[in-house]
């Protein structure tokens, strides 16, 4: 008769942003080698690369308003010369993207009632996200 024993190791209990993070890594990383692919090879920002980065953004589910409020504004930059080489347009675009996600919604902006879309992979903490969110409102004396 044989005994088997498994050592479990002790794992430490992440927290919500943590796991929230490490589920994001992979979406983040695809859109990351997304853009690295059109980007590279590139000598100008022209029309073309500007229409395929909005193609990309917009099938990685950025939005659309979102994803043309980007596009407009690397154009502006480009034309400002804000942004002059191809590789400047990654680095320009993770910052741009960031402001987007950083950003305060300004509460006067949405009507009654509103919709708040949550994304991530499975694991990310979606649900317990919601319901935070939920909970904060309520408190909020909203419903």
């Amino acid at each position: 008769m044989a005994i088997c024993f498994f050592v479990m190791e002790k794992t430490e209990k992440k927290g919500l942003f943590a796991r929230l993070r490490e589920g994001l890594k992979k979406t983040n990383s695809s859109l990351a080698e997304k853009i690295a692919r059109v980007t590279t090879g590139r000598v100008k920002i022209d029309d073309a690369l500007c229409d395929e980065l909005e193609e990309l953004l917009i099938t990685a589910d950025v939005g659309l308003p979102t994803t043309m409020k980007l596009i407009d504004s690397l154009r502006a930059a480009a034309k400002a010369k804000e942004v002059s080489t191809v590789d400047e347009v990654r680095p320009w675009l993770r910052k741009k993207i960031a402001e987007f996600v950083t950003a305060a919604p300004d509460e006067r902006e949405h009507g009654t009632p509103h919709i708040i879309l949550i994304i991530g992979v499975n694991g990310a903490g979606k649900t317990t996200s919601i319901a935070k969110l939920a909970n904060f409102y309520k408190a909020a004396g909203k419903e």
